[in-house]
C-alpha cells in the first residue's frame, strides 16, 4: 500500500514538476512573443513616422515647385500681357505715323492700276530660345502674283542712301569725312537748330552699325525675310518679297545709289508720289512677275494671317471694296 502511494506521489511531483517546466516556458515564449510583437509595434511605427515625415517633405516639395511654376507663369502671364499691351500702344501711334505714306502708297498702286492688298503696320512677334523680338512692317504690298515691303521714312534734311555725301556734292567731302563708308549704308543730315546741325550714320551691323542704327535697305530687307519665314510657318507661302524703302517727308532731298551686285541689294528708293508709283508699278504690275515670282499667292490666306498680326488692310483697285479700313 505504502508502495503505491509513494508511486503515486512520484507521479503527481512527476507530473507538477513537467508542468512547471512547461509554465516557465510558455511564460519565456510569451514574454519573447510580446518583446518580438512590441519591437515590431515600435519598428512599424518607426517606419511609419519615417513615411509620414518623407511624405510630408515630398508634399512641401511638390507644393514647393509647384508653386514656383505657378509663380513664374504668373510671372510669364503677366510680362505676355504688358509686352500686348506696349505692342498696342506703339501700334497705335505706329499707326499714326504710317497713314500719311499708307496713303501715298494707296495713291501709287491706284494711278499704275495694281490691284492689291495694302496691310499697314504688320507687327510680327518672334519667340524662341533667343528670347522675344519684334519685326515692325510699315506696309506690305500683295498681288496675286508678286509682293513687296515698303519701309517708310520720314527723314527731313538731306538723306544719302548708299551713295557717300562727298559722291553727291564733293564739298562736302570737306565736312564729312566718308572714306571708311561701306554699303549699305545711309546719312542724315537735319537742322537741330538755327546754328546747329544733326549728323546720323546708319551702317550695317557688320560695318559697326547698331540694331536702331540699321541702313533703311537693311532693314527692308530683314523685314522680307521675317515676313517670308513667318508666312511659311502658317503654311501661306509667297514668291520673293521685292523691298522698296520710301523717303516720304516733303521737305527730305534724297541722294540715292541704285541697288545692285556691288551691294547684294535690289530694294528700290523713291522719295516722291511718282517714283513710288513707278516703282511699284514696276514691282508688282503683272508683266513685271519674274521667273522667281510666278507663284500664284493666295492673298485670302495672307490677308487672315496679317489681320491676326495686327495690321491695317486696305485693297485698291479690284480689291478696293474687299479690304477697307477704319482709318
Amino acid at each position: 500500500m505504502w508502495s503505491a502511494l509513494i508511486a503515486a506521489l512520484v507521479c503527481v511531483a512527476v507530473f507538477v514538476g513537467i508542468a512547471m517546466v512547461l509554465r516557465r516556458r510558455w511564460r519565456r515564449e510569451r514574454a519573447a512573443l510580446v518583446e518580438r510583437h512590441a519591437f515590431e509595434s515600435a519598428a512599424h511605427e518607426q517606419r511609419f513616422v519615417e513615411a509620414t515625415a518623407s511624405h510630408a517633405a515630398q508634399i512641401e516639395g511638390t507644393t514647393a515647385r509647384l508653386s514656383a511654376e505657378i509663380a513664374r507663369e504668373r510671372h510669364t502671364v503677366e510680362q505676355e500681357r504688358l509686352a500686348i499691351a506696349e505692342l498696342r500702344d506703339f501700334g497705335r501711334r505706329a499707326i499714326g505715323w504710317d497713314k500719311l505714306s499708307r496713303d501715298d502708297v494707296l495713291a501709287s498702286l491706284e494711278s499704275a492700276g495694281v490691284t492689291a492688298l495694302v496691310a499697314t503696320n504688320t507687327m510680327i512677334v518672334h519667340t524662341g530660345d533667343w528670347g522675344r523680338f519684334l519685326t515692325q512692317i510699315d506696309h506690305a504690298v500683295f498681288t496675286e502674283h508678286a509682293c513687296a515691303i515698303v519701309e517708310s521714312k520720314r527723314w527731313k534734311g538731306l538723306v544719302f542712301d548708299g551713295m557717300k555725301p562727298s559722291e553727291a556734292v564733293p564739298a562736302l567731302a570737306a565736312l564729312f569725312p566718308d572714306d571708311d563708308l561701306e554699303p549699305p549704308f545711309a546719312v542724315n543730315v537735319k537742322r537741330d537748330t538755327s546754328m546747329t546741325l544733326v549728323v546720323r550714320v546708319h551702317q550695317a551691323r557688320e560695318a559697326g552699325g547698331t540694331k536702331d542704327l540699321r541702313p533703311p535697305r537693311q532693314q527692308a530687307r530683314a523685314q522680307a525675310v521675317h515676313l517670308r519665314d513667318e508666312l511659311a510657318r502658317h503654311d501661306v507661302v509667297v514668291p520673293w518679297v521685292s523691298t522698296v524703302v520710301y523717303y516720304s517727308h516733303p521737305d527730305a532731298t534724297v541722294f540715292a545709289a541704285p541697288g545692285g551686285p556691288k551691294t547684294d541689294d535690289r530694294t528700290r528708293i523713291a522719295s516722291t508720289r511718282a517714283e513710288l508709283t513707278q516703282v511699284l508699278a514696276g514691282l508688282l504690275a503683272p508683266r513685271a512677275a519674274g521667273p522667281r515670282q510666278r507663284a500664284t499667292v493666295d492673298v485670302d490666306s495672307v490677308a487672315a494671317v496679317l489681320h491676326g498680326w495686327g495690321a491695317d488692310l486696305r485693297g485698291t483697285g479690284e480689291w478696293k471694296d474687299r479690304w477697307q479700313s477704319p482709318l
